[in-house]
């Protein structure tokens, strides 16, 4: 069971099921003859718009990429380069923060130079070698900006090095299958706040103007739903407690740099 899947069934025993289909579920949708399910229009209307935008921006995972061909480059000047990832490195995703480029073997080898403008795999071996002839210079470069879809601009300080890697933070996938088990519980939390959200912000001013349902006043349903008003301030506050979960549970090649990072260890 996915984390989405996971979250939708655990709605079943937080949301009374008539407040959820008074709420997503549309009667035109259903007077033409269109068969969708409730937890698809959940999907549809919070989940996906709302509560993976969101985590989105926080990442899902760091990775490293090897800027070394079949990348495609286009060299500006001598000391700055223009990559193209294709979507295959990235697994469909995007890249949503770029850290730095490190040079060589994730940083073991020396930088070298640039011995042409146009790659392919006789000049990316070529490069290799001279790399290990160059002396000692920095392992990593940081002066990387994002200007296109996982298409990325870099300026470096010696010449490039075709033996690069990109550290840099992708999306998750749609599915959000890099969100592993022990994070459901908080994930489901977090849908749960922001479906409440959505059922108080889309009825309350309905339910003031006396809006009816099957000719009867809402009664219990509007004390229900009112008492959601608080909602979107949980889901705000669960938001910025998921960007440590994230880190902590879900992307361990970040956790592994944050830990070498605070002890003092060589990334």
């Amino acid at each position: 069971m996915s984390a989405i899947a996971n979250a939708l069934a655990d709605l079943e025993f937080t949301i009374p099921e008539e407040i959820r289909k008074a709420a997503f579920m549309n009667c035109e949708q259903a007077s033409c003859g269109l068969n969708i399910s409730l937890e698809t229009r959940i999907r549809e209307a919070v989940i996906q718009p709302r509560v993976i935008k969101d985590i989105n921006l926080m990442g899902g995972a760091q990775t490293y990429i090897p800027l070394d061909f079949p990348v495609r480059s286009e060299y500006i000047d001598p000391l700055c380069v223009v990559y193209y990832i294709p979507d295959e490195f990235t697994q469909q995703r995007t890249i949503v923060q770029a850290y730095g480029i490190f040079f060589g073997v994730m940083g073991y080898q020396n930088t070298g130079a640039a011995l042409s403008f146009t790659d392919n795999t006789i000049a990316a071996a070529a490069r290799k070698v001279v790399d290990s002839a160059r002396q000692v210079s920095p392992a990593q470069t940081s002066y990387v900006n994002m200007i296109a879809h996982n298409v990325l601009m870099v300026r470096y300080i010696y010449l490039p090095s075709q033996t690069a890697f990109l550290s840099c933070r992708l999306t998750n996938d749609d599915e959000l299958n890099t969100i592993r088990t022990p994070s459901y519980i908080k994930f489901s939390e977090l849908v749960e706040h922001a479906v409440k959200s959505y059922i108080y912000n889309k009825m309350y001013i309905k339910m003031g103007e006396a809006y009816l349902h099957g000719g009867q006043a809402l009664g219990e349903f509007k004390d229900q739903v009112m008492e959601w008003r608080d909602s979107e301030t949980l889901y705000r506050e669960l938001r910025i407690k998921w960007m440590k979960i994230q880190q902590n549970f879900n992307d361990p090649e970040g956790r592994r740099k944050h830990l070498r990072t605070v002890v003092g260890v060589p990334q």
